[in-house]
């Protein structure tokens, strides 16, 4: 079992964004008025290699994405998915599946690199898509989904992994499987890789960084807020019964730890909150 990892370029996005300051409509609104960036952070891709295969985990960002009122990009051509794949010897024919963490385009705008290839995303995820309100936003910010794209949705199991009462194994041994991290979005889904004793959580971005989690602190857009702490809690539990690497989507530092094979030291529910607290 192997995991790699490269950022498709570097984003910035609002501090309000980044850290949630406030609850309710006003932390919203905060990511768009706030006028303070981020410093530039990673938008990573992650490959498994399995005796199964090779699993992609996220699709990452185009060279020509859209800025977002609370989001920019600076990324390459060079820097998407199929030129980096490429460095590494990776064709997508030689890609069994592409795990999407949740639809949003910083993660998917890269699919379609794999076109040809079998997609997994969360039921719930895709349905949430299909509403009106969605494509509308998705309009807004440039972004839309292609109509080749027809993912093979996953249905979460009653099959509890550690604190997550369901699970959606990828493969036969159970070593990749997926686990319900709802708050960022409705059905966002993260990745849990075992090899022996050690787990690798591929997190998406059910926390922005490994201090977002061991802070309990939420991003300034999900619509979930409740469910994001209740994501961290259950990955915090996760990590208490398992030695772990957390590696989210964003995380500047997450680089380093896959390569360090550094473990996360797991908080206590509630443990973290202080000044960084939010009110659901």
């Amino acid at each position: 079992m192997r995991i790699q990892a490269f950022s498709t370029g570097k984003g910035y996005v609002k501090e309000a964004m980044w850290r949630a300051r406030r609850s309710g409509v006003a932390r919203h609104l905060d990511t768009f008025t706030d006028r303070r960036w981020s410093e530039a952070i990673p938008i990573y891709v992650w490959v498994i290699e399995h005796d199964e295969g090779i699993f992609v985990v996220d699709t990452g960002e185009r060279a020509d994405a859209p800025h977002a009122p609370f989001a920019r990009f600076e990324i390459a051509p060079e820097q998407e998915v199929g030129p980096q794949l490429a460095a590494l010897g990776i064709t997508p024919a030689d890609v069994r599946a592409v795990i999407l963490t949740h639809l949003h385009g910083d993660h998917m705008d890269g699919m379609a690199t794999f076109a040809n290839n079998t997609f997994l995303v969360g039921r719930e995820e895709w349905q949430d898509t299909q509403k009106l309100s969605q494509r509308l936003i998705f309009r807004a910010l440039g972004q839309q989904i292609p109509s080749w794209f027809q993912p093979q949705l996953v249905d979460l199991r009653p099959e509890p992994l550690g604190p997550f009462p369901r699970s959606f194994a990828v493969t036969r041994d159970g070593a990749i499987t997926l686990v319900p991290t709802p708050g960022h979005t409705r059905g966002h889904l993260s990745v849990v890789v075992r090899d022996g004793d050690l787990s690798y959580f591929l997190a998406g971005d059910a926390a922005y960084t490994e201090r977002h989690l061991l802070e309990r602190q939420i991003d300034g857009v999900g619509f979930y807020p409740q469910d994001a702490r209740r994501s961290m809690d259950q990955i915090a539990a996760y990590m208490a019964l398992h030695p772990t690497i957390f590696l989210p989507s964003h995380d500047p530092d997450a680089g380093r730890r896959l390569r360090e094979r550094a473990i996360t030291t797991p908080v206590a529910a509630g443990a973290a909150y202080g000044a960084g607290k939010i009110a659901a």
